[in-house]
């Protein structure tokens, strides 16, 4: 509380809508950043209260500078902004927390940890206690409200208006790509709301600041840089908000981590690395990954543009003035998996009766010239899309816009057929910005360049279908897994597995040695399988432990013969009958994702699952309609006809079983099923090998 009574802001609202700011550290000495925070703030007109704190400094534009928080003026303060070293922070804190200040930003990097071992985060922790002041950073890049002019930052790319307000909130964990995204927004015309960089995260975390921007009215669009989560929970849970809310989220994720070493890893940590994690959770919770900093451009735009339906853009229509630009637009959509089709006779017929001189195939070359009134024209427009089918129709206006006299009846034409339809509309030509900005807000794709419209239609057709994404967002908070996990036995995981309902071929188990084959093996039908299981080797195949196809007895004694050998006293013979009745072979695994908590995979199976890479990642709870449609995607199943709902089923039940093992078996960490032989008859899943990973208890 703060001596006259007044109360500061608390939290991210203190910091992102502060109507006081102190910048520790403000200076008149230019190119510093305490100059150019003083300058900037002045400049981008901001309506709230800006104290600096130098204590060399006695005054600044004619204004009195104070030489600590604790000596300024009486009341509260919002936010503070801390430009100083490093060593000085801890003080600044404790004037922070003495003043009841509601925020911190914390410029300054190079924080070691304490001879405790103990970083920043502790320490400053210790130093805020139950006080209520937020810490954003530290070694970030600050924060930006360009609605209020509060650029809390001295990044070169917030100088000199460089900020436009808009519908595009950003939140970074590189300030430096964060700032970088701001200017490439605002080379296509879209401003920002908020800009914030976490920086280090010892407090405020970009979950936090996620659900702040999913919970403003004036954020149309979220824009994440992410490197890693802190805090899992916190970011499901904004963006389950920022979905249901209607709020488009872009996330670039980079970085990948090493999941163990390579000698000992299951496929599955292959497949189902960190990244794929993080892939399956975007998926899962709604957000647009993006793969470049111009595709998240490419998607915040997209993801702007008005949508009266939620129709995925598939067939289109390219309408040409230039021949040679028609065909360049159309190879470019092909290119982009677009499907062009042909122009029907009767259409064709009425198309030459309204332009005589047209070509009317698709791309569809109106000649150089369009119908002189506008309701040909029109009609012309609408005929194409209605006779067609289609989602979206490109319209290359090549140099037009030029030629004033001409340019002034298209456009009007296009921009109410625009208004008329709920296909979108893409204008390609040499367009001012006045028009590309008038387009735009009618919800068309504006570009100069025919890949590049072809690239950002089909980036609508993805933000398109992630929106229109109706899968469960209810997601359980993650559970940590150990690193301290050991494969089980062979034997011990077909038993475990077997409990929980997944099938395995009739097997005997053969002791090394020189004795006797037990009587069992006699009711182990041929063909079989012979098999050397020893601990430690999670791919037998490529170890050279298995032995297929086994058509004769003496050839299985054999077999059996020369892995006793092999063995050196190590290990069991495993024998197995032959799974009949093929239809195809399937892999499904589960493992505890650090991150994200439980996930599967399901994919085309076999010993070559990695080289194929055709697999989808689920996050938990999984239900029977996610499995069928994640199996859709997969190409074995489209090969499968008459029996590809025997496959569902038999997929479905063994990814249940899969989940009910993790939710009622903590120990276990991963488990991997592969093959799985889905058959034509019952049982139609047969698990042929598995691999499953437990913990270890402490002094095993």
């Amino acid at each position: 509380m703060a001596a006259d009574g007044r109360t500061a802001q608390s939290g991210l609202n203190a910091l992102l809508n502060s109507q006081s700011i102190a910048v520790v550290g403000a200076s008149d000495r230019l190119g510093t950043p305490g100059s150019r925070v003083m300058h900037v703030l002045r400049e981008s007109k901001y309506a709230g209260e800006v104290i600096a704190i130098n204590p060399r400094l006695p005054t600044f534009a004619g204004a009195a500078t104070y030489r600590s928080l604790e000596d300024c003026r009486p009341g509260a303060i919002d936010h503070v902004l801390v430009l100083t070293p490093a060593d000085t922070v801890p003080d600044v804190l404790r004037e922070c927390v003495r003043r009841g200040v509601g925020a911190v930003t914390l410029l300054p990097a190079g924080f070691v940890d304490g001879e405790d071992g103990e970083g920043p985060a502790a320490l400053f922790g210790a130093i805020v206690g139950s006080s209520g002041l937020r810490i954003l950073g530290p070694n970030c890049l600050g924060i930006v409200n360009a609605h209020t002019g509060l650029i809390a930052s001295p990044a070169s790319a917030f100088m000199a208006g460089a900020v436009q307000p808009g519908p595009v909130s950003i939140v970074s964990q590189s300030g430096a790509v964060g700032a970088y995204l701001v200017g490439l927004l605002a080379e296509v015309g879209l401003g920002v709301r908020y800009f914030a960089s976490t920086g280090n995260e010892v407090d405020i975390q970009l979950g936090e600041t996620v659900l702040h921007y999913a919970e403003d009215d004036e954020t149309q669009a979220i824009i994440i840089y992410l490197e890693g989560l802190r805090d899992a929970a916190a970011f499901i849970d904004a963006l389950t908000e920022a979905r249901r809310r209607g709020k488009n989220v872009i996330v670039i994720k980079a970085g990948e981590t090493e999941l163990g070493a390579e000698a000992v890893r299951s496929h599955t940590a292959a497949l189902a690395g960190d990244d794929a994690a993080y892939e399956a959770a975007f998926e899962r919770l709604g957000a647009y990954r993006a793969r470049s900093l111009g595709e998240a451009v490419q998607a915040a735009r997209a993801s702007l543009v008005p949508m009266r339906t939620r129709r995925r853009v598939q067939r289109l229509a390219v309408m040409t003035t230039s021949g040679g630009l028609g065909i360049l637009a159309a190879e470019a959509l092909v290119t982009e998996g677009f499907d062009l089709p042909p122009v029907p006779a009767a259409a064709q017929e009425r198309m030459r009766a309204l332009l005589p001189f047209c070509t009317p195939s698709n791309p569809i070359d109106l000649g150089g010239t369009v119908p002189a009134e506008r309701p040909q024209f029109l009609e012309l427009l609408d005929l194409t899309v209605d006779s067609l089918g289609l989602d979206g129709l490109v319209f290359v206006v090549s140099n037009m816009p030029r030629s004033p006299t001409a340019w002034t009846g298209i456009r009007e034409t296009l921009a109410e057929f625009a208004r008329r339809h709920d296909v979108p509309l893409a204008v390609i030509g040499a367009l001012t910005e006045e028009d590309a900005a008038m387009f735009r807000g009618l919800g068309a794709v504006t570009a100069s360049d025919p890949l590049e419209a072809a690239r950002e239609l089909a980036v609508l057709d993805r933000v398109t279908a992630q929106r229109a994404s109706t899968g469960s967002v209810d997601h359980p908070r993650p559970r940590a897994r150990s690193s301290a996990a050991r494969p089980l036995p062979d034997l011990a995981a077909m038993e475990l597995l077997e409990e929980y309902g997944v099938s395995f071929p009739a097997s005997a188990v053969v002791a090394l040695g020189s004795g006797e084959l037990p009587r069992e093996l006699a009711g182990i039908s041929l063909p079989s399988a012979v098999k050397l299981l020893q601990d430690g080797v999670l791919h037998k195949a490529a170890a050279g432990n298995v032995v297929t196809g086994v058509r004769e007895w003496g050839e299985r004694e054999a077999a059996i013969a020369g892995f006793r050998a092999k063995a050196d006293g190590q290990g069991h013979i495993l024998v197995q009958a032959m799974v009949d009745h093929v239809l195809d072979e399937v892999i499904v695994s589960a493992r505890r994702d650090e991150t994200f908590g439980p996930m599967f995979v399901i994919g085309t199976g076999g010993r070559h699952v990695e080289l194929l890479c055709d697999r989808v990642l689920l996050l938990e709870p999984v239900s029977a309609h996610d499995v069928a449609a994640a199996l859709t995607r997969l190409r074995f199943l489209r090969d499968l006809g008459e029996w590809e709902d025997t496959c569902m089923r038999a997929v479905t039940d063994v990814v249940f079983a899969l989940q009910r093992l993790l939710e009622q078996r903590p120990s276990i960490v991963e488990v991997e099923i592969n093959p799985i032989i889905i058959r034509s008859e019952a049982p139609f899943a047969i698990a042929v090998d598995a691999v499953v990973l437990a913990t270890v208890p402490d002094g095993a």
